[in-house]
């Protein structure tokens, strides 16, 4: 297994100095037989060691799978068709899922992936074989034993046991050495409703969408789907650093003022926080908003905010925080199915434009991963469930067939009932109901027509799903 993908070729990093911006894709997988139901990826995330891409689906199909990258990846003189290496079916929607911190090619007892199930104990299996799962851990509520599904996972980059969970109102930390465990801490974001009636303060209430943890600081960051902010001393097991909420309306902190001009309105919901590398800065993106915000830790300010993200959408579109030289990019997709790409964001206050774009997919860009080598990029799209898809194959157009045959047999039917009911009413009532029927008979043509138009004009439109894992060559 090792020696089938080693090093994956991802060996050169990005030159700083070089201009040129024209990713090419070297490699890419398509939706199960072009089905529109398939869901897309909803989210993707790199392995450890950079030799895999996880995914989760973002419909119904309720599945994780791992991507194996080949060893020629760089090298092919051809295009790659990527196929899931294994493919996990859990029996409820996925609510979070995370790559083990040691996970090694190399080492396949450490291809591990923790994922939230709806409703079920959190489940560690492998990412390469079916098996049952390794272990489960769970999150009780104490006020009527229910199983709590976190929105986020987190392993803990100083000790690779450990793992932070964000629920509703909730952190917790478990020990991944104790199967079957409760929680080894768990730590309430905000008081009880009535205590906080009394006491006045709100902390950081709602569900925890997102956690990412500080390299140099070890500082937690975790936010919400009601737009709250919270930053935790010790990975989330020490002192309440602050929250506060990204609409300045909702928050007195100082974090929720601006060193510039105010920024537009921040969406509906926090579905990803991440930290700069150099620790200095955190960032903030939400559903239906366009933005990302960034806020400067060291005083306590919103600094500036990336503009054009195209992502007005309940769907979760994410982003990726890079290095790069003394500096550090920022890369999201969007639901044009572009990537853009914006440079130093933290050396300017106000609004800052992307300095590079391109088109990935032709549906919502959901991940963008920047491989640590700095010249691979993987990207991941969803459907737009606003979009016109066709079907993959052609017997659909049969089963219309079929379907209109159906109804004009029913149509003869219930028009031969009528005629036998007509003959039990007089000549006044039969003449009645005949003027009806002919009126009836012209408006359901005429909405016939007006369908059969609809029906064209939806049919010329239509595409088929663009949900695909690509690899791009910078």
């Amino acid at each position: 297994m090792a020696d089938s993908i080693a090093q994956v070729g991802l060996e050169t990093p990005m030159d700083e100095a070089s201009t040129a911006f024209n990713p090419i894709c070297i490699a890419s997988s398509v939706a199960s037989n072009g089905d529109t139901n398939d869901g897309g990826i909803g989210r993707a995330q790199w392995s450890t060691d950079g030799t895999c891409v996880l995914t989760s689906s973002d419909g119904r199909r309720n599945r994780l799978s791992t991507f194996v990258l080949p060893p020629n990846l760089l090298e092919s003189p051809s295009h790659i068709n990527l196929s899931p290496y294994f493919t996990y079916q859990l029996p409820v929607q996925i609510h979070a899922f995370t790559p083990y911190s040691l996970f090694s090619l190399f080492d396949t007892s450490t291809c591990l992936v923790l994922s939230s199930p709806l409703d079920l104990p959190l489940r560690l299996t492998n990412a390469l074989f079916n098996a049952p799962p390794i272990a489960t851990y769970k999150i009780i509520s104490p006020a009527n034993e229910a199983y709590r599904s976190p929105h986020a996972l987190l392993f803990s980059p100083s000790s690779p046991s450990l793992f932070i969970s964000g629920c509703t109102s909730l952190i917790t930390v478990h020990d991944l050495a104790v199967p079957g465990s409760l929680p080894l801490e768990s730590h309430r974001t905000a008081p009880a409703k009535s205590r906080a009636a009394i006491s006045g303060r709100r902390g950081m209430r709602g569900i925890i969408s997102s956690l990412a943890i500080c390299p140099s600081t070890s500082t937690l960051a975790a936010g919400t789907l009601l737009n709250n902010i919270g930053l935790y001393a010790s990975e989330g097991r020490g002192e309440v650093i602050t929250t506060f909420n990204i609409n300045p309306s909702f928050s007195s902190s100082s974090f929720a003022s601006s060193s510039s001009t105010t920024s537009p309105h921040p969406g509906g919901g926090i579905t990803q926080v991440s930290w700069s590398p150099c620790g200095n800065y955190f960032l903030a993106g939400c559903r239906r908003s366009d933005i990302a915000l960034i806020y400067d830790i060291r005083n306590g300010k919103r600094l500036s905010w990336l503009s054009g993200r195209a992502a007005q959408t309940n769907q979760k579109l994410g982003f990726d925080v890079v290095a790069v030289g003394a500096g550090w990019e920022v890369w999201a997709g969007g639901t044009d199915g572009r990537v853009r790409v914006w440079k130093d964001p933290h050396v300017t206050e106000g609004e800052i434009l992307p300095i590079a774009a391109w088109k990935a997919h032709d549906d919502p860009v959901t991940s963008v991963l920047v491989h640590t080598c700095g010249n691979v990029v993987a990207t991941a799209s969803a459907p737009d469930y606003n979009a016109p898809y066709c079907a993959h194959d052609t017997s659909s157009s049969s089963s219309d067939s079929d379907s209109s045959s159906g109804s004009d047999s029913e149509s003869s039917s219930e028009d031969d009932s009528e005629a036998n009911d007509t003959d039990r009413y007089t000549d006044m009532n039969t003449d009645m109901e005949t003027s009806m029927d002919t009126n009836m008979n012209t408006s359901m043509d005429t909405e016939s027509e007006s369908e059969s138009e609809s029906e064209r004009s939806h049919a010329s439109s239509a595409r088929l799903p663009d949900s695909a894992l690509k690899i791009w060559r910078l």
